[in-house]
């Protein structure tokens, strides 16, 4: 029966592919726009911002429906649907994409970049240009724009980490991701895959001992509920593109195709910087809430996880030049 709703919305949205024309002033359809974060994250900001910007833009012909705090299921379902039509847009996480397309994985890969401006040189350069006009092509998407998550830290519900060693046998949620699987192991920890909804009580209920995310997602989602311990490992920038079923936007307009992308880039600029502001302010926010925050040397870190740079950009087409490049991009 479930395979059956999926066909029956996949058909839905291509009839609807032809009617989505700016050019036909007596037609006008509506983006179903899904993600998994909180209402009150900076995502669901800039989620918003963007519905503002095309509707504005298009004089209501296009309209934007979002949905939330994985309304549509979790990543993989939102991509999922995405691929067959049955979800129109969304924001995944290349961790979550990697499963689908290798070449996202080159984003996931254990300290990659420096700071923060090094991440949008990347992702507005050449490197995420090409990434969402022509890599994600292989998959049915078309990546408009970058979202920025930040800095993901590991938190833990009591253990204390101050170095590798003590992460030995932790039980850390990870997304399902084997370069992800590879770097917590790497570090000394045991990573279980569970989806993104069911983490806060994987959490309570003891399943696992840690999860790893950026600040603004412990305070969004109440993860701090559940948790004792932050410990500032600054072990990935996470980047989750902006996608858009790529027939669907081939079916727009010229001018409809110039509103959505442009939309999609400014309501990521947008939604970076409330991100960013979003998790420096988190931090000292959670302290407040009773979490211990622990600021670490995690230059080990850095040096365990080699190897699953090196292993990795050799596993994935045109790893390595890429990994070179994102290296030289930092100068």
């Amino acid at each position: 029966m479930k395979k059956n709703s999926f066909l029956i919305s996949a058909l839905v949205s291509t009839l609807i592919l032809g009617c989505v024309s700016l050019g036909q002033s007596a037609e006008s359809t509506t983006i179903r726009f899904a993600h998994v974060l909180d209402t009150r994250s900076p995502v669901h900001a800039g989620a918003l911002k963007f519905k503002e910007l095309v509707e504005s833009r298009s004089d209501g012909k296009i309209a934007v429906e979002v949905f939330p705090q994985s309304q549509l299921g979790g990543e993989r379902d939102i991509a999922e649907g995405m691929r067959m039509g049955s979800i129109d847009m969304g924001e995944i996480s290349t961790a979550a994409l990697s499963g689908l397309i290798k070449q996202a994985g080159i984003f996931n890969l254990p300290y990659m970049f420096k700071n923060r401006d090094h991440v949008v040189k990347v992702v507005e350069g050449e490197i995420g240009q090409d990434f969402n006009n022509n890599i994600l092509g292989n998959i049915g998407l078309r990546g408009l724009a970058f979202n920025h998550h930040g800095y993901r830290h590991l938190f833990t519900t009591g253990r204390v980490v101050k170095g590798l060693g003590d992460t030995k046998g932790l039980k850390i949620r990870i997304q399902e991701d084997p370069i992800q699987k590879d770097t917590w192991e790497a570090i000394g920890a045991s990573p279980v895959p569970i989806p993104y909804p069911e983490l806060y009580t994987s959490l309570q209920t003891g399943v696992i001992d840690a999860a790893e995310q950026p600040p603004g997602s412990l305070l969004s989602m109440r993860f701090y509920e559940v948790t004792e311990k932050l410990i500032m490992t600054s072990h990935l920038y996470q980047v989750s593109p902006i996608l858009i079923n790529k027939k669907l936007f081939e079916g727009l307009d010229a001018e409809a195709q110039k509103i959505v992308k442009q939309s999609a880039e400014e309501s990521a600029k947008f939604q970076r910087e409330a991100m960013w502001e979003f998790n420096d302010s988190s931090v000292d926010k959670l302290k407040e809430l009773g979490m211990d925050i622990y600021k670490i040397d995690y230059s080990p870190f850095i040096e365990a996880t080699k190897p699953v740079r090196e292993k990795w950009a050799g596993k994935i087409e045109g790893g390595i030049d890429l990994v070179t490049r994102i290296a030289e991009a930092a100068k």
